[in-house]
């Protein structure tokens, strides 16, 4: 299914496409005195300024007609250049700068397409993905989106492909030191290009223990008590389990309660 993403019209999307990316480190003034912009904890590498093995740069090309530019993937891409790597073993790569043990790969397939990547620090292999479009895409015909093209009114003209992109991470299964070469390494055989914008490496933090005295959305003793007709009630019992794609709010409020009633966290 795809993801639901609200534009208004095909210019309300080629807007969002043309806002410039911006860097994961902050800028200095002219005078060094002040900066500007968000610091976040990772550290973004650009695959047009890696070095490539069977694979090329694919640039915005401002020489076209608008409508042409607004219609390309490299205009949704990060400083409006991507990589594509065509078949297997064909590779973007980068030296570490940081500590790092988590990735963030921003890719583009073709609509309806599969693919996948290894992830190998200084040639080991230290993630992969399994790799797929079908949450990106969407068609914009006039004030109209639609999930697939197919669905577009053909008397209204062509429908405009958009959200081109779409993003995997994963913890790495080895820690990434400063000067490690990291690979995005193409493991499929099929025929379709694969793009490749970025990615971000960060150093994640351990994970955080349940403290003592808590209430957690996962207890199995949780309850909720609703009124199933006029003067008669009903207590079942709720709680959420991790990726099983249900909605948990009904176990995050009985945990919210019972946490204020038993002053818990």
């Amino acid at each position: 299914m795809k993801q639901r993403k609200i534009v208004g019209a095909v210019g309300a999307a080629a807007a969002i496409a043309m806002v410039p990316t911006l860097s994961a480190t902050g800028a200095v003034a002219d005078d060094g005195d002040w900066t500007y912009g968000a610091s976040f904890p990772y550290t973004r590498y650009e695959a047009e300024r890696g070095w490539l093995d069977r694979a090329h740069v694919v640039s915005l090309d401002e020489s076209q007609a608008v409508n042409k530019m607004l219609d390309s993937k490299a205009i949704e891409a990060g400083e409006q250049s991507y990589v594509e790597l065509w078949g297997r073993d064909s590779s973007v790569n980068f030296t570490a700068e940081v500590p790092a043990n988590a990735i963030d790969l921003r890719f583009s397939l073709p609509d309806h397409e599969s693919g996948s990547v290894d992830i190998r620090v200084n040639g080991q292999t230290a993630a992969g993905f399994n790799l797929s479009s079908e949450s990106a895409y969407q068609y914009v015909q006039g004030s109209k989106v639609y999930d697939e093209e197919r669905y577009k009114d053909p008397r209204n003209g062509p429908a405009h492909a958009r959200f081109l992109f779409d993003e995997v991470h994963a913890l790495l299964n080895r820690q990434v030191n400063p000067g490690d070469k990291i690979s995005v390494v193409r493991t499929d055989g099929k025929k379709q290009s694969m793009g490749i914008d970025f990615v971000e490496l960060e150093q994640a933090l351990p994970e955080i223990l349940r403290p003592d005295n808590s209430v957690s959305v996962t207890d199995d003793d949780l309850t909720v008590t609703e009124e199933v007709k006029p003067g008669e009630f009903q207590t079942r019992s709720v709680h959420a389990w991790a990726n099983d794609g249900r909605d948990d709010s009904e176990a995050f409020l009985a945990a919210l309660k019972r946490a204020s009633e038993e002053n818990k966290t």
